[in-house]
């Protein structure tokens, strides 16, 4: 039976975060990436152009979420110059 291509896809990124979080991003390559979500090496590069792009996709979550919490925080709701009449910092 053949793999669809989401599920090769989502595979290659499941192991790729496994690897990347045991080895380090210098220390993972495509080739044990690609083994280890059981697809050719050659068919992992048909999906990504490089391990770069493969490691921005394992990390855009946590950007993602980053940007956002940092659009939160800094919403003007949250931002106010009452620490320049406050008695504690004068």
């Amino acid at each position: 039976m053949q793999k669809l291509k989401k599920d090769i896809r989502k595979q290659a990124i499941i192991h790729a975060k496994n690897k990347f979080t045991a080895k380090g991003f210098k220390d993972a390559s495509m080739r044990t990436i690609a083994k280890n979500a059981k697809v050719g090496l050659s068919n992992i590069y048909n999906y990504f152009k490089n391990k770069d792009e493969i490691f921005k996709e394992v990390v855009s979550p946590v950007l993602e979420a980053l940007k956002k919490r940092m659009e939160d925080h800094n919403n003007t709701h949250y931002i106010t110059t009452d620490v320049f009449t406050s008695e504690q910092y004068l």
